[in-house]
């Protein structure tokens, strides 16, 4: 089963956001929109903060979600990258997913599972 999530704002604004490298899928960006192939993330997401990207978020809770992936160890992250069914994903690909959720928290952004 896919998983695209999606980051965005009920008002109308900015929704753009500066990354623009993470995995896409059939109907999901890069991230640059806000959209991602969530499917990909999700193993570490849920690893390092007990979140799932298989339910919607509203804004406190993505916030909550930029922050523990910010405050997570490199050790911690090179963990749950390798224990991921997608464990081919570099530190620069992991660090654009926390850009992005902490720019979309800094926006107020909820989050919309897709699948």
């Amino acid at each position: 089963m896919g998983l695209d999530g999606y980051l965005f704002r009920e008002e109308i604004g900015d929704t753009s956001f500066e990354v623009n490298s993470l995995c896409s899928g059939m109907f999901s960006d890069n991230g640059s929109d806000g959209s991602f192939r969530a499917k990909c993330y999700d193993d570490i997401v849920f690893e390092l903060t007990g979140f799932t990207l298989y339910e919607d978020h509203a804004p406190d809770e993505v916030a909550e979600i930029a922050k523990r992936l910010r405050e997570a160890s490199r050790d911690q992250v090179e963990s749950a990258i390798r224990e991921s069914l997608y464990d081919d994903i570099e530190m620069s690909e992991f660090n654009a997913l926390v850009q992005l959720f902490t720019e979309a928290a800094e926006k107020g952004c909820q989050y919309k599972a897709w699948y």
